[in-house]
């Protein structure tokens, strides 16, 4: 198994300033790709996205005994969800 990130490692206000780059990113999707009409399926991702993140968040101790890296992983759901979101992975699945 991998090196367990340590305790002291982990900075709050970095995983607060990703949660809030995360929650602006969607805010985009919605106004920009659905201009406010969010099909339900995509409403789900972003708000079930958005849960498990504040979940990796309070739960980060536990994470970590995991040896999850809960700031790499929010810095990939900042990254990959709007995408998902917006359709981007299922279109280019479909071509």
């Amino acid at each position: 198994m991998a090196d367990q990130p340590a305790m002291s490692n982990w900075d709050q206000p970095e995983a607060d300033r990703l949660l809030a780059q995360l929650r602006s990113k969607l805010a985009e999707v919605e106004k920009v790709t659905y201009r406010g009409k969010v099909p339900t399926a995509a409403a789900h991702l972003a708000a079930d996205g958005l849960a498990i993140a504040e979940g990796w968040i309070a739960n980060h101790e536990a994470e970590a005994a995991r040896g999850w890296d809960v700031l790499d992983l929010l810095r990939g759901m900042v990254k990959d969800l709007p995408d998902i979101v917006r359709g981007d992975r299922l279109k280019g699945a479909q071509t």
